[in-house]
């Protein structure tokens, strides 16, 4: 809305196009029309919509790991908790069917190397060991670096969050909780933060609903 002072014609008054020019307590302006939009949103986009929901949930849920994480020098606005909403829905929702794209969620960025070593192995039901090669090997690395963790089973959803639990030179974690859901796949996260407050890309792995002793008996029987 903008304020329009009159001209030798006297003030601009009605609609013309998509402007529209009235009249306030003696005060004369101009405002935009608001743009209806008549076209009915199609299967993908209302699935998409349902879905958008579930993502919300999962990154207010991870808000330790996305403070420790997110590279605070490219927020531009907002919250990071909303710059993270922002960044996964365009890229971690699966623009067909809505669905959460796990191995595309990003929870942190930075200069720091992204541990592409890590692994995950299931030693029982509701337990995890996460390994990782304690090496530095660039000189924005060291020992002291953070290990930030996040383990999601979709079926319990209630993501177990570890920030600052675990260091680079710890070179693994093992990790039992009830959040670790029996016999699903579940999806593992993990970056390291320097002293300094710099964090790594973010690591995704895929848990297997087996034990290691499952996989073989099924790989050799």
């Amino acid at each position: 809305m903008a304020i329009l002072k009159g001209g030798p014609n006297g003030p601009y008054s009605g609609k013309v196009g998509s402007v529209i020019g009235s009249n306030w307590r003696d005060i004369d302006y101009i405002k935009g029309l608001t743009l209806v939009k008549k076209r009915k949103p199609s299967e993908a986009q209302i699935i998409q919509r349902q879905r958008f929901p579930d993502l919300t949930t999962f990154l207010y849920q991870v808000q330790d790991a996305l403070n420790k994480g997110w590279d605070k020098k490219k927020k531009t606005r907002g919250t990071i908790t909303n710059e993270a909403i922002s960044y996964n829905s365009r890229y971690a929702l699966h623009p067909g069917c809505g669905g959460i794209i796990f191995s595309r969620i990003k929870l942190s960025d930075g200069a720091l190397p992204k541990p592409s070593d890590a692994r995950v192995q299931r030693l029982s039901p509701d337990s995890v060991r996460i390994s990782w090669n304690p090496e530095v090997r660039s000189f924005s690395s060291s020992p002291e670096d953070e290990a930030t963790i996040v383990i999601f089973c979709p079926k319990k959803w209630l993501p177990l969050v570890l920030v600052g639990q675990y260091l680079r030179r710890d070179a693994q974690a093992e990790i039992s909780s009830s959040a670790i859901g029996e016999e699903e796949i579940c999806h593992a996260y993990i970056f390291f933060t320097s002293p300094r407050g710099i964090s790594s890309p973010t690591f995704y792995m895929k848990v297997c609903a087996k034990t290691e002793s499952e996989n073989e008996i099924e790989k050799f029987g």
